[in-house]
């Protein structure tokens, strides 16, 4: 719309650039489009009406109007960690949250994983961005732990035949096809790859597909493919919520009824039982640390405290160490970065075992007997608690 008002109208410019900031609060990856979107605004200008002094004035109204609706996100986190952008560069930005290190320096592990566990090939690996399209699974981060719709990028070659005969149109959708193009790649490219990264670069693709599908009814020779392509997409996504549908159970949730949410919860949500039972037999006041069972401590109505990453790089770091039971009950006392002291944890304690010895595998000692005996702490420290509850691995003790 503000390109068709030949950029007079103002307002268009002032929504979008609300809604790049709206998504890059919500989420980091929201980032790199806000970024390019910047970037677009003074590049149309300057080729379309060739003022720079415009170019320039819009990228400033639509950068401005970004940084205000992040405002509150970077003043919570500079208060936090005096790092606007944290957990991002760390490198530019002192942080007084101190992060604990990575368990494996200097490797891609996800390009590693690919290739190792995935059997990716070199030249596979140059075709992942059509990948994605058509190889996605949920829960499962080699198959991009998730799902595209493939008709998306099948759709996209008829933006460019048959030609569009509004010049117009067709510089729009050519400008809206780069900006796709460039944002899709460096977000591939420059992280893990999983398809909810790619949700702030949909919109635009979506908007592309349906300018290719007005393209195709409009053309004599193609007409027949728009019912076709139409109907495929349309199946596609119905067969595929179907078999979401049954995967989560959804005809066993009722979302207006709180009861039928905990019974759904009950039947399908792990270690919903340690969940229940913190809730009910803990005190209000209680601060539980959760290692390695999960991630869903959200459901705790007390605080919680663990790590960032899928496992616990803190209890892993003192393993590494050798530590004594003494060390282990002082990192309890004192969780890093926050005024809290733990009193209960709930941890899948073999599990972490098996991750420190998997993680530090020695060739030359095939019994792990180093990795056993830097273990002997952690276990005397879990000895010496109370448990509280036992079940599938999980422990749940009071410190």
């Amino acid at each position: 719309k503000w390109f068709e008002s030949d950029f007079q109208k103002r307002t268009y410019l002032i929504i979008s650039s609300i809604g790049a900031g709206l998504g890059f609060g919500t989420k980091y990856n929201g980032m790199i489009i806000a970024f390019f979107l910047v970037l677009f605004t003074g590049l149309v200008i300057s080729r379309e009406k060739k003022d720079d002094k415009l170019a320039f004035k819009s990228m400033i109204i639509f950068g401005f109007t970004i940084l205000l609706c992040i405002t509150p996100w970077i003043f919570r986190n500079i208060i936090d960690s005096r790092n606007p952008f944290f957990p991002l560069f760390l490198n530019v930005f002192h942080s007084t949250i101190n992060m604990p290190a990575e368990l494996i320096e200097n490797v891609n592990g996800e390009t590693i994983n690919r290739i190792i566990n995935g059997g990716d090939s070199i030249f596979s690996l140059f075709l992942l961005p059509l990948r994605v399209f058509f190889e996605g699974a949920d829960h499962d981060f080699l198959k991009f732990d998730g799902v595209l719709n493939p008709f998306l990028i099948l759709i996209l070659p008829f933006i460019f035949y048959p030609k569009f005969t509004d010049l117009n149109k067709k510089k729009i959708v050519f400008y809206l096809f780069f900006m796709f193009t460039i944002v899709y790649l460096v977000t591939l490219y420059s992280n893990n790859i999983r398809v909810r990264y790619f949700i702030p670069i949909l919109p635009i693709l979506i908007i592309l597909n349906i300018e290719a599908l007005k393209n195709i009814y409009n053309s004599k020779n193609f007409y027949p493919l728009f019912y076709l392509f139409s109907a495929c997409f349309i199946i596609y996504n119905i067969n595929y919520g179907i078999f979401l549908s049954n995967n989560l159970n959804l005809l066993e949730l009722n979302p207006f009824s709180i009861r039928s949410k905990e019974i759904y919860l009950k039947n399908h949500l792990v270690n919903y039982d340690f969940i229940e039972y913190i809730n009910n037999n803990t005190p209000e006041s209680s601060v539980i640390y959760e290692a390695l069972t999960g991630g869903r401590s959200y459901y705790i109505n007390r605080s919680f405290y663990c790590d960032t990453a899928s496992i616990d790089r803190y209890l892993l770091e003192l393993a590494e160490k050798g530590a004594e039971s003494d060390e282990y009950k002082k990192h309890f006392e004192n969780l890093p970065n926050s005024n809290l002291s733990a009193t209960h944890l709930l941890i899948r304690a073999n599990g972490l075992a098996q991750t420190f010895i998997n993680i530090n595998r020695n060739e030359k000692d095939p019994e792990s007997t180093e990795n056993v005996n830097k273990l002997q702490g952690y276990f005397q420290f879990l000895n010496e608690l109370k448990l509280l509850k036992k079940e599938d691995g999980v422990y749940l003790f009071e410190l």
